[in-house]
């Protein structure tokens, strides 16, 4: 259900801040797909719960098949802390 011209993003920065059970992921780019983050949240928590091994990643996201990723974290404790222009809204 993604309206998105392209399914390909570049994402600046992905950073996991904290311990368990108070960790914070920031995750800088300059655009984001429908649950893009929740989705990748979702896989880092079954990294840290040893469910998946932090060596899969780079070969899941080569697939591009987003069945082999984690489960779509809840949005709760979602926050969005900033939104940056280049340049001024049209």
């Amino acid at each position: 259900s993604c309206e998105a011209p392209s399914p390909i993003l570049m994402m600046n920065r992905v950073e996991i801040v904290g311990t368990a059970p108070a960790l914070s992921v920031y995750v800088d780019g300059a655009a984001f797909l429908k649950y893009m983050v929740r989705t990748m949240v979702g896989t880092l928590l079954e990294v840290g719960h040893g469910r998946r091994v932090a060596d899969s990643i780079p070969d899941l996201l080569a697939s591009r098949d987003r069945s082999q990723a984690g489960r779509t974290a809840k949005a709760h404790g979602l926050h969005l802390v900033e939104v940056r222009y280049d340049r001024p809204p049209p």
